[in-house]
């Protein structure tokens, strides 16, 4: 196994997180002129991306070169506008993935494919190597909604710069950072890792500058966050709870639905109630803002059946996803952990999760190994994601309802 190129596929990360066309537009640019650039020519992987086997011709063909650039200019433009920025932080992250997992598959160097056949034959896929890129570009760019949420939230209007500072950062670091991975590619892997450092310590220093946002109550003064629904100190409402969005980051916008704000809140493991975090990963546990059960059998049956309202249509986006053989199920997958295996996922204990992170992962491999094939592969990852939310769910539900039963007992024993 080539360790450059092992390297090369984990940097990568760090490239794609940031912007979705303009590293494959350089790649394309790179594997076509790269060798006939004297400052290029010399070097070993530059002349791997034009000799490449596996690499498909219309990846450096002109019209895709030129497709390629058209696409990373309007990625660019559409990223200096705030308004626009907000709007491509909910689907992005899904481009971003599947090209990535495009790039890992081949089209970087000749090197890299020979490590997916070397881990193939150790008993993985192409695909599987391609999706633990993948999610972690996924993982990457969860962190930088985060922290671009924030950046939004200070300068909706552009007016103070930020936005179109931090963009042009990330173009200048998406285009270059693809030379620096072929030239220097244990360079670009530190720096990588040093960037989501940073970007997790952010993350960190913004749920304490939330904590330091809460307003007062209107009734008895007392803190609240400002997605509460009620306020833990007095039980009164407030007036404006404001939405949760990405990873139950507040938003600005007020929740106008306190029924499905509610349920959005336990979505993200934040109290129903006082929107506080939940510390525990458990289906039931009381709050530790307001004392009171995170979810009662009343919620329980909205919860369970509002993801479920989500299985329908997220089976068909999947089925759309796995008609494309290797590549769709990249964002397949993820997709459908994000709509259907987290709001479960998130309250089940490690051990428990552990056990069936194995038994769905054994069949979901299984399934996944007959994706690429015609037809019968479009049902591979529509079936890994009703598996996964049958597994996840029927835990969830178990384990909510067993506190709930074992509770009544202990009522009825004291009578």
């Amino acid at each position: 196994m080539s360790l450059t190129a092992a390297i090369q596929s984990f940097a990568s990360i760090g490239v794609f997180a940031s912007r979705a066309f303009l590293p494959a537009f350089a790649v394309a640019v790179l594997a076509r002129f790269g060798p006939d650039v004297p400052l290029l020519r010399d070097i070993p992987m530059v002349r791997n991306l034009q000799s490449a086997s596996g690499m498909p011709a219309w990846f450096t063909h002109e019209i895709t070169i030129a497709v390629l650039g058209i696409l990373s200019i309007l990625e660019i433009l559409a990223d200096k506008d705030p308004d626009v920025k907000q709007f491509m932080l909910t689907f992005d992250k899904y481009a971003k993935a599947a090209m990535s997992a495009l790039i890992t598959f081949g089209l970087l160097t000749a090197s890299e494919q020979a490590v997916l056949r070397e881990v193939k034959v150790a008993g993985f896929s192409e695909t599987a190597i391609a999706l633990t890129v993948a999610i972690g570009v996924f993982s990457a760019c969860l962190l930088r909604a985060t922290i671009l949420g924030f950046i939004l939230d200070v300068d909706d209007d552009g007016s103070l710069g930020l936005v179109k500072l931090v963009s042009i950062a990330e173009d200048v670091w998406a285009f270059f950072g693809i030379f620096l991975l072929i030239v220097f590619p244990a360079a670009m892997l530190a720096l990588v890792a040093l960037a989501l450092l940073m970007l997790f310590v952010i993350r960190e220093a913004l749920a304490r500058i939330e904590e330091r946002s809460k307003i007062d109550c209107p009734a008895c003064g007392a803190l609240n966050y400002r997605s509460a629904i009620m306020c833990p100190g007095c039980g009164k409402e407030m007036p404006e709870p404001k939405a949760v969005g990405l990873l139950g980051r507040t938003l600005k916008k007020i929740a106008s639905d306190r029924g499905r704000h509610a349920l959005a809140l336990v979505e993200n493991r934040r109290c129903p109630v006082c929107a506080t975090r939940l510390p525990k990963r458990a289906a039931r546990q009381s709050c530790p803002g307001c004392g009171k059960e995170t979810i009662s059998d009343a919620l329980l049956g909205d919860y369970m059946g509002g993801i479920k309202r989500r299985l329908p249509m997220t089976l068909l986006v999947c089925f759309g996803f796995s008609s494309i053989p290797v590549i769709g199920a990249v964002p397949g997958v993820i997709y459908y952990r994000l709509r259907l295996v987290a709001p479960f996922r998130r309250y089940i204990p490690a051990p428990q999760r552990a056990v069936l992170r194995w038994v769905v992962g054994l069949i979901s491999f299984i399934l996944l190994a007959f994706q690429w094939v015609p037809f019968a592969g479009s049902f591979s990852i529509p079936l890994m994601a009703f598996v996964n939310y049958r597994f996840y769910s029927r835990a969830y539900e178990r384990a909510a309802r067993s506190r709930g039963e074992d509770r009544a007992a202990g009522i009825l024993e004291r009578t």
